[in-house]
């Protein structure tokens, strides 16, 4: 959580919040045959995950008193003139010129600068990537293999749902984690 205040990273935020989100839900839809350990477990994580949920939301609130920054100014800042909304339309450009299997692997780093005018402030740093792993895919690798990460994904969630609904107390942890990092 501390590491979220510090870094004014949007991505991690979306993801922790999406996360404090979808956990306690899941945990709650998988429940239906907990044992009274288990049940006490998820109150506990429960707790937890209000506690870390209340921390973030104060560290948040009091860092602007404490260091002058605005993560709020930071966070909805995203706009056109953002480099990183200019990357995912190389991307999509990138998708449009390779559509079925993509540009090759590695080769935003290549296309991009054809693709940015000279005078856009983009052109003169090295972008390697386009900081969205479902623009890259469909621009190196095409919608076919965007296809099939969506399809790996969703297996991963189905199986990873199942160990919940099925598993020991220790299968259900690990499950819920490997769900928490994958939506995150």
């Amino acid at each position: 959580t501390i590491n979220l205040v510090l870094t004014y990273a949007r991505g991690g935020w979306l993801s922790y919040v999406t996360v404090m989100v979808c956990m306690p839900l899941l945990f709650i839809l998988t429940s239906s045959t907990a044992t009274k350990g288990e049940k006490a477990y998820r109150k506990f994580l429960w707790l937890l995950g209000a506690i870390t949920l209340v921390l973030a939301l104060s560290l948040v609130l009091l860092r602007p008193l404490l260091l002058e920054l605005k993560i709020a100014e930071r966070f909805f800042s995203i706009s056109q003139g953002d480099i990183r909304f200019h990357l995912g339309k190389v991307a999509l450009n990138i998708f449009r010129e390779h559509p079925v299997m993509g540009a090759g692997l590695g080769s935003y780093a290549w296309n991009y600068l054809e693709h940015i005018p000279l005078s856009h402030p983009a052109y003169h740093q090295d972008h390697g990537t386009a900081h969205n792993t479902y623009l890259q895919i469909l621009a190196e690798r095409g919608i076919l293999s965007l296809i099939i990460f969506g399809w790996l994904l969703g297996r991963a969630f189905k199986i990873g749902i199942k160990a919940m609904k099925e598993g020991s107390a220790s299968t259900r942890t690990l499950a819920g984690a490997s769900l928490g990092f994958l939506v995150g």
